[in-house]
C-alpha cells in the first residue's frame, strides 16, 4: 500500500467522520485517521489488519516530506520508507525493534540490514550496509550482558549509528548485584567505552 492508496482510504472515508479524527472498522480492519487533506497534503494514517497481524502506520505532509513504517505479525522488524514530497520514494531500511512491557521491562531497538537512499528523481544514490558497521551483534551484546548476569527483568539496548560513521551501542541493564548499570559499546570494534554500576541517571 502506497500513499496514493492511503489517500483513497482516506477519502473514501472521510464523510462518515465526527469531528477531525476517524476511526473505522472494515472486516478484520481498523483504520483510523485525521481527516485533513489540506493545502499541504498533510497525512496521519493507521491501519490494523487483524487477521493477518500486519500494521501500517503514515505520516506527514508535502513540504516535509512522508514516512510509512509497516511490521508483520508476530515479527519484531519494522520496514520505514521515507518518501519526499512529491511522493517519490526518499529511502528504505528495517530496524530490529522489541519491546516487553508485562512480566519484564525489556526493549531493544538497532537498524538492520541495508538501506537504500535515493534523490528526488528516484535514482539510487546510495545503500548502507549495517551488518557491516554493527560487527559487534546483537547477539554478541546478549552473550555480553550473560557474562555479566544481568537481570533480564530489565534491559535497554539501542544501537544507533554514530557521527564518525561507526555505531554504538548503549544498554542500561540491572546487574547481579540489583544495581542499575550502563554501558556504552563502539559496535565496529566491540570496545566498551563506558562500562558503569550503581547508575543514579543515564546519559
Amino acid at each position: 500500500m502506497d500513499i496514493t492508496d492511503i489517500e483513497k482510504n482516506i477519502k473514501k472515508y472521510s464523510h462518515r467522520k465526527d469531528g477531525s479524527n476517524v476511526e473505522i472498522q472494515e472486516n478484520d480492519k481498523t483504520l483510523y485517521f485525521a481527516d485533513s487533506i489540506d493545502e499541504i497534503a498533510s497525512i496521519y494514517y493507521s491501519e490494523i489488519d487483524k487477521k493477518m497481524g500486519q500494521s501500517i502506520n503514515l505520516f506527514g505532509n508535502k513540504l516535509h516530506g512522508y514516512t510509512k513504517n509497516s511490521r508483520e505479525k508476530n515479527n519484531p522488524i519494522i520496514t520505514i520508507k521515507e518518501y519526499y514530497g512529491n511522493k517519490k520514494i526518499k529511502s528504505v531500511s528495517q530496524r530490529y525493534s522489541l519491546l516487553h512491557l508485562e512480566e519484564r521491562s525489556q526493549f531493544v531497538e538497532f537498524p538492520i540490514g541495508t538501506a537504500f537512499f535515493y534523490d528526488i528523481k528516484g535514482s539510487l544514490i546510495k545503500s548502507i550496509d549495517y551488518g557491516k558497521i554493527f560487527k559487534f551483534s546483537y547477539d554478541n551484546v546478549k552473550e555480553l550482558l550473560n557474562t555479566k548476569k544481568a537481570n533480564q527483568k530489565y534491559i535497554k539496548i539501542q544501537g544507533s549509528l554514530a557521527a564518525n560513521g561507526g555505531a554504538i551501542w548503549v544498554i542500561d541493564y540491572i546487574d547481579e548485584n540489583n544495581d542499575r548499570s550502563y554501558m556504552k559499546i563502539e559496535a565496529t570494534s566491540g570496545k566498551i567505552i563506558i562500562d558503569s554500576h550503581n547508575v543514579k541517571t543515564v546519559e
